[in-house]
């Protein structure tokens, strides 16, 4: 039980230090109704198999807010990590899809390999 305390603290601080400070809607248009409600639908693959991408980067920077928002309520800013991961997760899966479907893979590995980023 104190591991899993530890790895929530170490997994919550290391999404409060990518959160961006420049999202002026948070405070005003986002509850912890809303970003519940938001988490919960976000978490079921027929909802991410269905976005398009633009919404996925969308609703993983509403998950930061709402994550701002938790006001150090560890088990609501759980969920919201969790929430991130999965719309991470689909993001990369398409980017990878793509990468195979209409590039070489291989350029990519060669060029991160010279550390082209």
């Amino acid at each position: 039980m104190k591991t899993l305390f530890v790895a929530l603290i170490l997994t919550a601080s290391a999404f409060a230090q990518k959160m961006d400070t420049s999202l002026p809607h948070a405070k005003t248009t986002l509850g912890t109704e809303q970003c519940l409600a938001d988490a919960r639908l976000w978490r079921e693959p027929k909802s991410v198999d269905s976005a398009i991408y633009s919404v996925l980067l969308g609703e993983s920077d509403e998950m930061t807010a709402c994550a701002k928002l938790s006001n150090d309520n560890a088990a609501e800013m759980f969920v919201y990590i969790l929430t991130d991961d999965v719309l991470a997760v689909a993001e990369r899966d398409r980017l990878q899809s793509f990468l195979l479907r209409h590039g070489n893979p291989m350029v990519f590995m060669d060029e991160d390999a010279e550390g082209k980023r």
